[in-house]
C-alpha cells in the first residue's frame, strides 16, 4: 500500500495525507493550496492587512475609551470627604 504524502510549508517534513496539522512543527497542513512563500518581512496580503488594521483599532479605541474613563473619576481627593 502506496501512501501519498503531504510536506510541511513551516518545517518540510513528510506528513500523511490524512494529516491535518504536521507531526513535526504542529502548523495546519494546506491541502490542495498553492504554496504561498513570505516574500517580505511583513504580510502583505488583503486578510492580513485587514486583520491587523482591526488590532491596531481595537487597541486605539481601548485606550481611547480609558482615557475617557479616567476622566469620569473625581479628581480632587476631598470630594466625598466629611
Amino acid at each position: 500500500m502506496t501512501e501519498e504524502t503531504v510536506d510541511c510549508f513551516n518545517c518540510g517534513r513528510a506528513n500523511p495525507e490524512w494529516a491535518q496539522v504536521c507531526r513535526s512543527c504542529g502548523v495546519a497542513l494546506r491541502h490542495g493550496e498553492a504554496r504561498v512563500v513570505p516574500t517580505g518581512r511583513f504580510p502583505g496580503d488583503r486578510d492580513s492587512l485587514i486583520s491587523i488594521a482591526a488590532v491596531i483599532g481595537t487597541i486605539i479605541g481601548a485606550l481611547l475609551l480609558g482615557l475617557f474613563v479616567s476622566g469620569l473619576n473625581p479628581i480632587d481627593p476631598s470630594v466625598g470627604a466629611t
